[in-house]
């Protein structure tokens, strides 16, 4: 592999250990194309833990690995190489093993936790008695779906929301008004910290579209030049990153393709260093290599379009909204019989997918679709996705009528 000179003082990063006697151990990261089984090879060693693969072998290990990160914990640095590598990778909370899985499977050392989702489950069931749409009847020899509990229907939506590609499956267990996980204890905090989104006065957003917030303030800031030519698309994106003192991981997908492909991409004039990122997603896109870009732990993530591992959100509480569209609903109540007329109310036109559709609708039209995830939940929505698409959902809401708390 060929790498530009100019760049490549920037780009060979030693991977070493870093202990501070009055701070956690960190790593700092530097892998520019090797295998995977490589990198995980050598991650484990600076760790001083074993590696344990499960059901997976080193021949399917073989792809190139990109992921470039300075000062980063080793439960972090687990997270960043699970992107890099295309599957669950989790360190034991001894530190002592490196667990490599396929996603989906619950690793090593998870434990069954119960959550009391009671206060949630009455809220809605005080929602569909509000404003819940009308059961449809079966058509005849159709069967029956059975009725689901308030507590089944949030287990649903938690796993939307929880989702995680090459993570372990977050689908619970239901007992009466409780909901029993078995996760990981990061994967039990990201529990946690939706039910207490979920619950409280106005939603908010979670913790990973906050850091997401932080990373694009950095980027912004940032100014980046230089003059590149013939050079891999995965070492501009470490350049771009690098001047923001941010680090980057690639998709295993990508990284097949960026370590090889060179390109072009000569900026004198200095720009931010957010503007060079969306510059060359631009360029990429128009050499047939559409990229997402999104956050992890701090780190600029980079994917094909559509595999994009987005885990931020936010939750919105739609309960006032809701209200002042069943008033405009009943506001246009006519008198019964009339051409033209109209004899509905908001839970024959779906309850709180009169938000919903049309939300998911918009966000397409303005091509922030395929990045957002809208659930709803009684009287909470949560749209889950980067920063971009949480506003544009937001911008949405407000020219429905939703109001901040408080406002």
């Amino acid at each position: 592999m060929k790498y530009f000179a100019a760049l490549a003082s920037l780009l060979l990063l030693p991977l070493t250990v870093c202990a501070q006697s009055d701070a956690p151990k960190t790593i700092s990261l530097g892998f520019y194309g090797e295998s995977v089984f490589e990198c995980a090879e050598t991650l484990a060693e600076e760790l001083g833990a074993k590696l344990q693969l499960h059901e997976v072998d080193e021949d399917s290990l073989d792809m190139p690995c990109w992921l470039v990160r300075e000062d980063v914990t080793p439960q972090s640095a687990a997270e960043l190489f699970s992107i890099a590598a295309g599957y669950q990778v989790s360190l034991d909370d001894t530190g002592h093993t490196l667990h490599i899985y396929q996603p989906g499977v619950a690793p090593g050392g998870a434990r069954v936790k119960g959550y009391d989702v009671s206060v949630l489950s009455g809220r809605f069931v005080e929602y569909v008695n509000s404003f819940g749409a009308p059961a449809v009847p079966p058509k005849p020899n159709e069967q029956i779906e059975p009725e689901r509990t308030a507590a089944e229907h949030l287990a649903d939506a938690l796993d939307e929301i929880l989702y995680e590609p090459r993570g372990a499956d977050s689908d619970p267990s239901v007992v009466g008004d409780r909901l029993l996980f078995t996760l990981s204890e990061r994967d039990h905090a990201r529990v946690r910290e939706v039910l207490d989104l979920l619950v409280a006065e106005g939603g908010g957003e979670s913790s990973a579209l906050k850091a997401e917030r932080a990373v694009i303030e950095k980027l912004k800031a940032a100014k980046f030049s230089a003059e590149i030519e013939t050079t891999p698309v995965a070492s501009v994106l470490t350049a771009i990153c690098k001047a923001a003192g941010l680090g980057i991981v690639l998709g295993p997908d990508l990284a097949e393709v960026a370590v090889e492909q060179h390109i072009d991409f000569p900026h004198k004039k200095a720009i931010s260093a957010l503007e060079a990122l969306h510059l060359l997603a631009a360029v990429l896109a128009d050499d047939d290599l559409p990229i997402d870009l999104s956050v992890r732990e701090g780190t600029v993530v980079a994917d094909l379009a559509g595999r994009s591992s987005t885990n931020g959100y936010r939750v919105y509480d739609i309960g006032e909204l809701l209200k002042k569209l069943d008033a405009s609903f009943q506001r246009q109540r006519t008198a019964s019989g009339k051409d033209e007329g109209f004899s509905g109310d908001m839970r024959r036109a779906g309850g709180n997918r009169v938000v919903l559709d049309p939300l998911e609708e918009l966000l397409d039209e303005i091509h922030q679709g395929e990045h957002a995830v809208c659930i709803c939940f009684g009287t909470r929505l949560v749209v889950r996705g980067g920063c971009e698409a949480v506003d544009a959902a937001t911008e949405i809401l407000n020219e429905m009528g939703w109001e901040e708390s408080g406002n």
